[in-house]
């Protein structure tokens, strides 16, 4: 049995450009005492829509100096290219600035001063769908704001900024990163590629954040221009053999979550798989990735170890990038059922079936299905499941492993059929 979760959800990114806004004082966002209203932050593979909400809290701490008129935002694309200038009040205590059109794979903002009137931002949100988006949300606790000033030599109040300064701009980053800038009027968003690889399981509250939220939509670390090979999720790859899957890192997707045309398993379900379900009801596939170092050895980033190996855990035989995605898979549904896992309790409720996963059920019968070409007098070639080679080429064929009449794999025929998304062949080109 392959172990792990590994995920993708493939969001287009949206020029910044041309984007509409409007400026709105909403006292929603505040609670009663004034303070802003704590926003959880959004699941990774539930995220969708364009329109983000910004929320300033510019709690002024001097009696003078300290009030702009206004002050500008610029939001980077996916390609980090910043879009359109926007201007926002500044002599509110509180303001919300609302922007559709922005890429949820966007790495982050600038905000640029407007005049030598200085800005003092306490905390700052940013919200999509009524949640925290990319892990943009600042807080400087009341003394440590973000001082922004065309005068970036002004001392009467450099004491309460960060880092002790005033600048005339800073870069605001996805995960709660923040850059100075240089020049102003550049044209790319400052923030770094946060290319995070998983190779070592969490056993700590922090180690386990860093995990989950290295979990991102399908296209994000592409997007970053990480330099890893992507492991699609929707393809049914050759079997294991020399060089198919080296010990390397690969950009692992995978999906949650019911193709449309198999969700009326949910309804033959087992208690125990509806329970685990983490997918959303008739809403079909959420494609997810992370950044997964191939291993054979028992301590890396999944369940069962030797991440990638066809088996259970290290116990299996050879290596493939469809072991790697149900590996994946399985280990990031582990997180979402236990959010407080690390490696001394990491068998209180792990998800079974295989081929029975509600979630990861498709990447298992991709790890037991194959394609081969056939060869006279040699063996069979293996060869990726493709529709149209199958279709156009009569010694193509697919065959599921020998393991599905050893094991009890769970009913991987369900997902037979390329109208069902998962890459695997119609039943009539299976001959076994």
């Amino acid at each position: 049995m392959r172990n792990a979760y590994v995920a993708a959800l493939m969001l287009a990114g949206t020029n910044a450009h041309d984007l509409a806004t409007s400026d709105v004082l909403s006292e929603d966002s505040f609670n009663s005492d004034g303070g802003m209203t704590h926003l959880k932050e959004v699941p990774r593979h539930l995220r969708g829509g364009s329109s983000v909400k910004m929320i300033f809290d510019l709690n002024h701490r001097a009696l003078l100096g300290e009030y702009t008129p206004s002050f500008s935002v610029q939001w980077a694309d996916s390609s980090w290219n910043l879009g359109q200038t926007y201007d926002v009040a500044g002599k509110q205590s509180k303001v919300v600035k609302e922007i559709d059109g922005v890429s949820l794979n966007s790495p982050g903002f600038r905000i640029k001063a407007n005049s030598e009137d200085a800005l003092f931002i306490d905390k700052l949100e940013v919200e999509s769908g009524g949640a925290i988006l990319n892990g943009l949300s600042f807080d400087r606790d009341n003394y440590r704001g973000y001082c922004i000033s065309k005068r970036t030599n002004r001392k009467d109040f450099q004491r309460k900024c960060w880092t002790e300064k005033t600048y005339q701009c800073i870069d605001f980053c996805a995960d709660a990163q923040t850059r100075i800038v240089t020049d102003c009027g550049s044209a790319m968003i400052q923030c770094e590629p946060s290319c995070i690889v998983l190779s070592n399981y969490p056993e700590n509250d922090d180690e386990i954040k860093t995990f989950v939220d290295a979990f991102k939509p399908c296209g994000h670390y592409a997007n970053l221009g990480c330099p890893y090979e992507v492991i699609p999720p929707s393809v049914t790859h050759p079997g294991s053999g020399p060089g198919e899957l080296e010990f390397i890192p690969y950009i692992t997707q995978f999906d949650v979550g019911l193709h449309q045309t198999v969700n009326g398993l949910r309804k033959q379900a087992s208690d125990d798989q509806m329970d685990n379900f983490i997918g959303t009801p008739n809403k079909g596939e959420t494609c997810m990735e992370a950044i997964v170092q191939a291993n054979d050895s028992k301590y890396d980033a999944t369940l069962g170890g030797c991440a990638g190996k066809c088996g259970a855990g290290c116990s299996g035989a050879g290596w493939a990038k469809d072991c790697l995605k149900h590996d994946i898979c399985v280990t990031y549904k582990n997180f979402m059922l236990n959010p407080t896992l690390t490696s001394s309790n990491v068998e209180e409720n792990q998800p079974t079936g295989f081929c029975d996963d509600l979630d990861c059920g498709d990447e298992a019968a991709q790890t037991v299905m194959n394609c081969f070409s056939e060869r006279r007098l040699r063996s069979d070639k293996n060869i990726v499941c493709d529709k149209q080679v199958l279709e156009e080429n009569q010694k193509a064929f697919g065959r599921w492993s020998f393991a599905i009449k050893l094991y009890d794999e769970g009913s991987c025929n369900n997902y037979v059929s390329w109208a069902r998304g998962q890459g695997i062949p119609d039943d009539s080109q299976i001959r076994n």
